[in-house]
């Protein structure tokens, strides 16, 4: 009788390490079919470096099934991004709008980032171009040839006709001549640079963006940014 209680306890502990061995192993079957799932599906914008998420003017990202997934990576990403510098609001607009972006409508129509002049504009340069040229339009031919009585002068022209270089620590400081800078045609996406500063002692918030050949030239920092009292 005690032989028979022993080879049914025995029993009885295989079969439950064998329930137990075949359940684990479901449930790792399981986990592996989800993540081969999230694999296909997902990996192209799950990390910051995906090429299939990275903006080239001109481009969709591709699969071009997977721009929604895109657009909203790009939007989140710079959310937590923008402050500590590392995101420019000149390539954000711009992506989200060349992509077609349901986030960029929602932008314009509620900036979430109309933190000063310079991004108001820069807005405004994206979302309602005769806004930012009825502003500025003066102020940037005055600083590229100073045809500002000039009243035949078009946008364009006064564009393209800005000499970076030879801008005053004024012109430089002035918002408007920021964001036309962008506009340039060699310059804009992958050109400029921009500057965010959150948090400045005793200054207001330092949000500004120049053309890369100021940058290359050396001597551009926050404290260019900054509005002299």
């Amino acid at each position: 009788m005690l032989l028979n209680i022993t080879v049914k306890l025995l029993l009885g502990v295989i079969l439950l390490r064998f329930g137990s061995a075949a359940t684990a192993e479901s449930e790792h079957s399981a986990k592996r079919g989800q993540d081969e799932r999230f694999t296909e599906a997902d990996s192209l914008v799950t990390t910051e470096d995906s090429p299939a998420c990275e903006y080239a003017p001109g481009l969709s990202p591709m699969p071009h099934s997977n721009r929604s997934k895109c657009c909203n990576m790009v939007y989140r990403d710079f959310l937590m991004k923008w402050a500590y510098g590392r995101r420019y609001l000149s390539s954000f607009l711009e992506t989200l709008r060349d992509w077609k972006c349901e986030e960029f409508h929602q932008e314009c129509q509620k900036p979430t980032f109309a933190f000063n002049s310079f991004t108001k504009l820069m807005y405004a340069r994206f979302c309602n171009h005769t806004l930012l040229v009825e502003k500025c339009k003066t102020q940037v031919a005055d600083a590229a040839l100073g045809l500002s009585n000039d009243k035949e002068i078009s946008w364009d022209k006064a564009i393209q006709q800005l000499d970076v270089l030879q801008l005053t620590s004024v012109d430089i400081r002035n918002p408007c001549i920021q964001v036309a800078m962008y506009e340039r045609n060699s310059g804009g996406f992958g050109h400029y640079h921009e500057v965010v500063t959150p948090l400045v002692p005793f200054c207001s918030f330092v949000w500004c963006g120049v053309d890369e050949k100021l940058v290359d030239g050396g001597g551009i920092s926050v404290f260019s940014c900054m509005p002299k009292r």
